[in-house]
């Protein structure tokens, strides 16, 4: 489900989450990784992102 920016999701339940260091995002620019999901029986996330430093 999109959301736009301010919209918040509200009462909505919780899947679990993932740990993700930031150190590692800055210094290789980039990550597109598969995550488990913490807290989750069998959740996963696929998720990219990028650096860019202005």
């Amino acid at each position: 489900m999109a959301h736009s920016r301010g919209e918040k999701m509200e009462n909505k339940e919780s899947l679990g989450h993932v740990n993700i260091n930031l150190v590692d995002v800055v210094n290789n620019e980039r990550i597109n990784e598969k995550y488990h999901l913490i807290n989750s029986r069998n959740g996963k996330l696929q998720l990219e992102i990028k650096w860019n430093t202005v």
